[in-house]
């Protein structure tokens, strides 16, 4: 069978689907009767780390490296719906996968789409209006055209359906075109959880000082609390910070550890708002983005890890905190949820006060050891059935039903 992947959307420095791209082309390029055809874009620089086959291999089963797309998005997006269906014509593609929900309309390939989330229909008013467009055209187009649509978690899958609902789709003036793809997409929905590296995030550090000299090299010293991910409106961070100063004062030494790429809008005005009204604002540290190496220390060193998400469509990093034996804090009513399940402390979403104290329970020596040491257990009992292996396990069913 030969499947073509589109990685013409991952970035130098991937984080979430980015990940999932990469770590998903890894996973598959096990399988034997699998041939992988990974697009990339013109002169990529990112190091893959895939075993490409060599040139007398061509035609056996391994992964083949496509650097043809455009560099800028715009183009890159024209490529797609021009060049891309006669690529995967000549390349005799038995299934094409789009990871970013976009597809290639005009390809006589099978088609499997995967939806991450669907926060640019809930949350419009964090994103760009041109962007919010285009995403929601992009992705009815894609539910219409391919022959499968996968969504990281059940949570993402029913919001599909409702917004692909007649009555759903009339709040946003689409009634007709929806007309009848809710019970055509139900066929053709499938729901496959992301995974985790176990082998790399891991309670136990390589050798004793590892962490302790990858903590160094960022300036972070225990104890502390940790949250990894982009400062963008979704993730909340400014309740986060605003539940830290709410503590500051009981627990001397903690820090607050931000890691991750710089947000944008309003996020990152808000963040700074909540900073300014701590009484020690020194004591929130922000990192920017750090290497997978160090986010694995990071996440195992912390007190606790916090992610405060107001909507996600799986929760990756929630996942590999658990998979580190991290005691997780998160909001409950999202994918998130459904991830950490009972390992996680929940709070609801945007509320300081619970999230302050779920904060308190967790780093204070108090009765709650013992419970907490339970949900550590649970983690990663929930982290290990989550590989990548599963993962591409649950892609690879699709792919051989379209082929």
């Amino acid at each position: 069978m030969r499947i073509s992947i589109d990685a013409t959307a991952v970035p130098l420095n991937p984080t979430g689907v980015g990940r999932f791209v990469i770590e998903l082309a890894h996973a598959l390029s096990k399988y034997q009767d699998l041939s992988i055809d990974l697009l990339v874009r013109k002169n990529d620089s990112q190091d893959w780390q895939i075993d490409v086959p060599t040139a007398a291999e061509e035609s056996t089963a391994g992964v083949h490296m496509h650097y043809l797309a455009p560099k800028k998005r715009l183009l890159r997006l024209g490529w797609e719906q021009v060049g891309l269906p006669r690529l995967l014509k000549s390349l005799n593609t038995d299934v094409h996968h789009s990871p970013h929900y976009t597809v290639p309309l005009l390809s006589k390939s099978a088609i499997a789409v995967t939806v991450h989330d669907l926060i640019f229909f809930d949350y419009p008013q964090w994103y760009q209006t041109s962007k919010v467009l285009l995403l929601r055209a992009a992705l009815y187009g894609a539910v219409y055209k391919a022959d499968a649509v996968v969504c990281d978690s059940k949570y993402t899958a029913d919001r599909l359906l409702k917004l692909c609902s007649k009555q759903d789709g009339r709040a946003y003036g689409l009634d007709r075109l929806l007309s009848g793809l809710e019970s055509k997409l139900e066929s053709r929905l499938y729901v496959v959880h992301l995974g985790v590296d176990t082998s790399r995030f891991t309670p136990i550090e390589p050798f004793f000082g590892y962490d302790d000299a990858q903590l160094k090299t960022l300036g972070v010293k225990p104890p502390y609390i940790a949250f990894v991910g982009m400062v963008e409106p979704r993730k909340d961070v400014p309740t986060l910070v605003k539940a830290f100063g709410m503590i500051q004062k009981q627990f001397k030494d903690l820090t607050l550890v931000i890691a991750g790429l710089k947000g944008w809008g309003s996020a990152e005005e808000e963040f700074r708002r909540a900073l300014n009204s701590l009484s020690e604002p020194d004591r929130v540290k922000r990192l920017g983005y750090i290497p997978n190496e160090a986010v694995v220390s990071l996440l195992r060193k912390a007190s606790a890890v916090v992610y405060p998400s107001l909507a996600e469509g799986f929760g990756l990093p929630a996942l590999e905190a658990l998979s580190c034996g991290a005691p997780l804090i998160t909001t409950r009513g999202s994918a998130m949820e459904e991830v950490g399940l009972d390992a996680a402390l929940l709070v609801d979403p945007g509320n300081v006060q619970q999230l302050s104290q779920a904060i308190e329970s967790v780093v204070a020596d108090s009765s709650d050891k013992p419970l907490l040491s339970e949900r550590t257990k649970r983690g990663l009992d929930i982290a290990q059935s989550h590989s990548w292996d599963a993962c591409a396990r649950g892609y690879m069913e699709i792919y051989r039903k379209l082929s």
